[in-house]
């Protein structure tokens, strides 16, 4: 890790699930208690041995021979999956069936709001209530891939079933010090098998390895920055980690995994557009539960309720989680920076309330106008010790908004900077790992000749810089070891915060910090688009290779402000769909529902809305009933 140069300035100071008994059972063949177990046991039964003295026996496997998969994307505190176990693996009281790779020596079962950072205060040891969750910490330490080193995993389907993770001659960061270690799960018994082969100038003080559950609020710890100090690291160490045959342990729990999105990051939502929310509920808990109660409200920045709603008796089976979406949809008419809370609620009390609700901001804005996450008060400065043209660093800021296709008018970033620095702004589309900042779209070099604290506004109205999806990412990165981005720790907080380190991923302060970052956008009027009820997304663009599912989706996303063609093809739309004095048009200016050349589209039940939203619409061809 590029050491973080924060500086605070205090103003004042994871669907479908078997049931199962209310006390859980492991479902393998139980192994016998091992006399020699040293550490443990948790809340639920693990325990854990090692080879200094203990019953762990060190058996490297050799990571050539068999069929082995090479680990890409991995670089400086970033996490890249998720990828297929290929078997269902027992783990606590629930099943698992994919894993993420972090490249700080861990994987994790769930998908991760970011990469595991256990040089980091508050990120180190186990169990830990911060994300991500549901991890194995085979070797916690500040790797470095960027440096060197490989990654490589091998899954056994067969039987024995068994998933193993090398991580091969990485460095740490900042130093010449290799480390070789590989975690291996063994589905036969449930064993979790942690084998350090080589470690250059081990560490005593630094250092996380243990396990925990999927809330985070249970787990063991075999060693933790310099305690206990028998269990600090060296060369040929085996650790296993055991569970228990049966396990007394009980727990109802239910809670709230994601809103609005998988990250529940910020959405920007345009007045007028409607927004129906969904989230994605869990069972945490260690039986099934069929009465929990989701509830979603959205309040102003006033704090006033706006939109309320909620979901009854969900049913959800033990370690398992639910999508769910709300009946009703939220359509704002006045911006300003809103919030959707999702929040559940059970009979009984849940044992880890920290994972109760969910928090999304959500600015509502009327084009064109700026699109912040910041509310214009700097609370810290961002940077990276990490600098210099070969090895540059920087931040980001994830936007998705909700009408698009959307010009990109200009960019403001909110910068510390010496006569000398250089920034480069970069705007980047979402193809890159873990959906973070991909192909660039364009391009600036500023270089400062003075020293201050200021706005930087760059243009692009000259560009034509258009995201046909409403989703791109606004980048800075930069080789100067003097400048800094503003951050923003007032809540709300957008999650959408990125950084670079050598490679892109989740900004590990996304939860507290927001780095001020804006982009000025505009709406851009489709000259065509399609529906296709068969293969259309309401998701896409609109664009014939990546059409829409619905016609109404269409008319939301085009304005009458020229002879727009929505080419409705193949398919039975079952819809109807009110005409908006927006888009209803003039002699010159109209929006034109047809069949694409080729299709013979049906409005069924055949009604005369159908043929009324054909004729007001100017359709050269009415749609069949």
């Amino acid at each position: 890790m590029r050491r973080s140069g924060i500086i605070a300035f205090l103003l004042l100071a994871a669907l479908a699930a078997a049931a199962g008994a209310a006390v859980p059972e492991r479902e393998f063949d139980p192994q016998p208690a091992d006399p020699k177990a040293t550490g443990g046991p948790d809340a639920y039964g693990y325990r854990y041995v090692d080879n200094d003295g203990d019953s762990a026996a060190y058996r490297w496997v050799d990571t050539i021979g068999g069929t082995w998969t090479a680990v890409g994307g991995l670089g400086d505190d970033n996490v890249v999956g998720p990828f297929d176990l290929g078997f269902q693996f027992p783990y606590y009281w629930y099943r698992v069936s994919q894993f993420w790779i972090h490249a700080n020596g861990g994987i994790s079962f769930s998908l991760p709001s970011r990469s595991w950072t256990p040089q980091n205060p508050g990120d180190e040891g186990f169990p830990n209530l911060n994300q991500p969750q549901d991890l194995i910490g085979a070797c916690g330490l500040d790797l470095d891939f960027t440096a060197g080193g490989r990654c490589r995993y091998r899954v056994r389907t067969a039987a024995p079933e068994s998933l193993i993770v090398s991580w091969l001659a990485v460095p740490r960061w900042s130093t010449t010090d290799l480390y070789s270690f590989q975690l291996v799960l063994a589905r036969a018994d449930s064993t979790i098998r942690v084998q350090i082969q080589d470690v250059t100038n081990p560490p005593n003080t630094v250092g996380s390895l243990g396990i925990e559950n999927s809330g985070g609020n249970i787990g063991l710890s075999y060693f933790n920055n310099g305690a206990p100090p028998q269990n600090r690291l060296h060369d040929i160490l085996a650790i296993k980690y055991r569970p228990p045959a049966t396990s007394t342990y009980t727990a109802t729990d239910g809670g709230v995994v994601a809103a609005l999105n998988t990250q529940s990051g910020a959405v920007v939502q345009h007045t007028g557009d409607a927004l129906r929310p969904w989230a994605i509920v869990k069972n945490f808990g260690t039986s099934n539960i069929t009465t929990l109660k989701a509830v979603c409200r959205i309040r102003n920045s006033a704090n006033a309720v706006v939109f309320a709603d909620s979901l009854l008796n969900l049913a959800i089976a033990k370690g398992q989680q639910l999508p769910v979406t709300f009946a009703n949809s939220f359509t704002p008419s006045v911006t300003g920076t809103y919030r959707a809370v999702v929040r559940t609620y059970l009979a009984e009390n849940p044992v880890n309330t920290a994972n109760d609700s969910m928090v999304v901001e959500l600015p509502v804005v009327a084009y064109q106008q700026w699109v912040a996450y910041d509310d214009g008060s700097r609370e810290a400065w961002g940077s990276w010790s990490g600098t210099g043209p070969a090895n540059p660093t920087g931040f980001g800021a994830h936007f998705t908004v909700s009408r698009y296709p959307v010009a990109i008018d200009s960019v403001q970033l909110y910068i510390n900077h010496a006569a000398g620095n250089v920034l480069w702004v970069e705007i980047r589309d979402t193809t890159g790992e873990m959906g973070g900042p991909g192909a660039l779209l364009a391009a600036d070099t500023i270089t400062f000749t003075t020293t201050a604290i200021e706005w930087v506004t760059l243009g692009y109205t000259t560009r034509n810089l258009v995201s046909d999806n409403g989703k791109f990412y606004v980048c800075y990165r930069t080789p100067s070891a003097g400048l800094k981005v503003g951050l923003d720790e007032s809540a709300p907080i957008s999650r959408r915060t990125w950084e670079y380190t050598g490679c892109w991923t989740l900004y590990r302060s996304m939860e507290t910090r927001d780095a001020m970052i804006r982009v000025n956008c505009r709406s851009v009027a489709l000259g065509a688009c399609y529906v296709d009820a068969a293969a259309g997304d309401d998701a896409n663009p609109g664009s014939s290779s990546a059409p829409y599912r619905t016609i109404a989706r269409a008319l939301a996303r085009i304005a009458a402000t020229a002879t727009d063609t929505t080419y409705i093809r193949n398919g039975t739309y079952a819809e109807r769909v009110d005409i908006l004095p927006v888009h209803s048009g003039t002699a010159a200016f109209r929006t034109v529902i047809a069949a694409q050349p080729g299709h013979s589209p049906v409005i069924d039940p055949p009604s005369p809305a159908g043929y009324a939203l054909a004729e007001a619409r100017g359709t050269t061809s009415p749609l069949p009933g």
